[in-house]
């Protein structure tokens, strides 16, 4: 027993030895430190063996102690050596340099790259802010440039309502110029002689026809432009070549003025012609108080804008006649349209332009039957003036002209105003062909157009001939 267990003790002996020495050997080629010697220790202990072996601690510290001997003999010689030393400690400053100086390069790249990015930061806020800063100065401009021309519009809309009411104050207040627009649906409808009526005043003006500038061309079918044109004529304000055209066309310049007619009068070319040059038309057209325009050649419904605008003082006379007595005057004329339905369609379409109108602005707007003038002239011209002074008094002037035109005996000429107007009415009713007589009546807007006007139908030539069968139906 004896033997065994001292066998047992000389190999645990041997095996500590070993061990101890094994580990000597890698602490000294490995420099490992004391710590890494129990860790070998540790680590080659048989397993299922307690943590703490007898004389481990011992060993433990021997180990540390040899460890310690080790270095400080390391660290001696490293100092009092002349080339490893210095050597190492430069090789060691160096890496220190190099360590510290990479670190401080880092530092200054990640300094800088802070830097760098606050900067950056810095640059996007201030862009950022003028952005900002444009912007809000840019809509404060935006504001102030809306709010000018919020003011400019409120200002020139003000300033023409206020042009507007003055202008229509001037035209309310007395001397304002009265424009008298008569408007004749076909022609021979007893338009002249009614123009005569109401320019016999000395100063009244009279523009005769026009629109016959515009018959010939495109511009007679647009309501706009003729309308433009009209007002343009009332105002005074038309282009030179208007008045120029207007003093070589003497049939229409007669009516003007009863000083136009007076150089028109004159015998002599050499007198006549300078008289009329030297007239100024327009000069006398906006001194006259009473602004006349006659024409055939337009559409009563067109005129509406007319009777609207606030800076017109704008009146309108709606003249009719029996198609059947227009169109049998007319064809004496050998150029002239004389088929019923494009004459009847116009005076068709103005009878009910005129139902609208007289409703709408009944101040504005009076028709006026040629037969009834005729018939009763002195009636008929008192219900004009009422209408257009405001006075059923017909000057003494007018009263004169009446008698002297309209109860004598007819001329035969064409424009002749000096008419039996008692028997003028419907002397058509003897001259008119049976064929014409035929296609008038059948034709539905001239049919129309003399049932609106509550004339008989006569359908035969026997029954137009006989008198005592009346133009007009009883009520």
């Amino acid at each position: 027993m004896k033997k065994v267990i001292k066998k047992l003790c000389f190999l645990w002996t041997s095996a500590a030895f070993f061990y101890t020495c094994l580990a000597l050997l890698l602490m000294l080629r490995n420099r490992t430190d004391s710590r890494g010697i129990l860790r070998v220790m540790k680590q080659v202990a048989p397993p299922g063996e307690p943590r703490l072996y007898p004389g481990l601690s011992a060993l433990e510290g021997a180990a540390v102690k040899r460890s310690t001997v080790v270095e400080s003999s390391q660290v001696a010689r490293e100092d009092h050596d002349p080339v490893s030393g210095t050597q190492v400690e430069k090789k060691k400053q160096q890496e220190e340099d190099k360590g510290g100086g990479q670190k401080e390069v880092q530092q200054e790249e990640d300094k800088g790259g802070g830097q760098k990015e606050v900067q950056q930061e810095e640059d996007n806020g201030r862009r950022q802010k003028e952005v900002q800063q444009e912007e809000d100065s840019g809509g404060r401009q935006k504001e102030i440039q809306q709010e000018e021309d919020s003011g400019g519009r409120q200002k020139k809309v003000q300033q023409e309502e206020d042009n507007g009411s003055q202008q229509k104050e001037d035209l309310d207040a007395p001397g304002a110029p009265l424009m008298v627009l008569l408007l004749s649906s076909m022609p021979r409808s007893g338009s002249t002689l009614l123009t005569e009526i109401l320019s016999v005043p000395e100063e009244s003006i009279v523009f005769f026809e026009p629109l016959w500038l515009l018959e010939k061309g495109k511009w007679i079918e647009d309501a706009q432009y003729v309308v433009k044109y009209l007002a343009d004529v009332f105002t005074c304000a038309y282009k030179p070549d208007f008045e120029k055209w207007l003093k070589t066309k003497h049939l229409f310049l007669n009516f003007f003025n009863a000083k136009a007619k007076k150089c028109l009068a004159a015998s002599d070319k050499e007198v006549k012609d300078p008289c009329v040059h030297d007239l100024s038309l327009r000069d006398m057209c906006l001194t006259s108080p009473v602004r006349i325009i006659k024409v055939i050649r337009t559409r009563l419904s067109w005129m509406e804008d007319l009777l609207t605008n606030p800076l017109l003082n704008v009146k309108l006379i709606h003249l009719a006649r029996d198609p059947r007595a227009s169109l049998t005057s007319i064809r004496r004329f050998k150029n002239w349209n004389k088929n019923p339905y494009d004459r009847c369609v116009g005076l068709e379409e103005d009878f009910k332009a005129y139902d609208e109108l007289s409703f709408r602005y009944p101040s504005k707007v009076l028709q006026i039957h040629y037969e009834d003038l005729c018939l009763n002239p002195q009636d008929s011209t008192s219900s004009v003036y009422n209408f257009l002074y405001g006075s059923s008094r017909v000057p003494e002037v007018v009263k004169k002209y009446i008698a002297s035109h309209m109860k004598g005996g007819s001329r035969n000429e064409n424009m002749s105003t000096f008419k039996n107007s008692s028997k003028e009415y419907e002397a058509w009713r003897f001259k008119i062909p049976p064929g014409l007589l035929k296609s008038v009546e059948e034709e539905p807007t001239c049919l129309r157009s003399i049932q609106y006007m509550r004339h008989t139908e006569f359908k035969t030539l026997t029954n137009v001939r006989n008198k005592s069968i009346p133009l007009f139906q009883p009520d």
